[in-house]
């Protein structure tokens, strides 16, 4: 379908399913829906920037912790 330069959507995803035959193969309407639901879109991308910079603030969080762990091993203070 992408080589055709269709849009990949779920009523063009349905449409090649029925064109070739294979719509019930793959689990009919109903299983094109939930797949659609468990596929992040560009509509939540805030929600996931949200939790991109949460994740990167808490990477932060741990390798600055693990620096000052190791300059207090170098420094010799005790734990």
């Amino acid at each position: 379908m992408n080589h055709q330069n269709d849009p990949i959507d779920l009523y063009s995803v349905y449409r090649e399913l029925k064109r070739s035959g294979n719509l019930e193969k793959a689990g009919g309407l109903t299983a094109l829906h939930e797949l659609q639901d468990s596929v992040p879109t560009s509509a939540h991308a805030e929600y996931y920037a949200r939790i991109v910079k949460e994740m990167a603030i808490r990477r932060e969080l741990i390798d600055a912790g693990a620096r000052d762990h190791r300059s207090g091993e170098r420094r010799g203070a005790e734990p």
